[in-house]
């Protein structure tokens, strides 16, 4: 019986320090004329996060991420739905707190920031 062996491809093959390098030249070269259309780094920088860590994770490769804990579908989905629900009931907690109304693109937001940037680590 012949086994198939297939070839990954060639970004895989990469050692992890080369995409590394690579994830931050895309960093510098993104960050950069970011900051300048918005006038302000550290704007950039948060706008950019969320996606430079799912370059990193799962186009590069270059961030390891951690094993899940739990393996089982509906602990992941779990997890998941409580990832995206912190945020939005942070926005409607800090929104009542306030007196404040809070709009759908505000919502989208908390959850960019929140579930996309970090915590994709943790889901992966």
């Amino acid at each position: 019986m012949k086994t198939l062996t297939v070839k990954p491809p060639r970004m895989w093959r990469l050692s992890l320090v080369s995409r590394r390098l690579l994830l931050v030249l895309l960093v510098a070269a993104t960050w950069s004329p970011a900051a300048g259309c918005l006038g302000s780094r550290g704007e950039a920088f948060w706008l950019l996060l969320p996606l430079w860590v799912l370059a990193g994770v799962f186009i590069l490769r270059a961030i390891p991420a951690p094993r899940a804990q739990h393996q089982r579908p509906l602990a992941k989905w779990s997890v998941r739905g409580v990832v995206i629900l912190i945020p939005i009931g942070y926005c409607f907690a800090m929104a009542h707190f306030m007196g404040a109304a809070v709009t759908w693109q505000e919502i989208l937001i908390a959850i960019w920031f929140f579930a996309a940037s970090l915590e994709i680590l943790l889901l992966s």
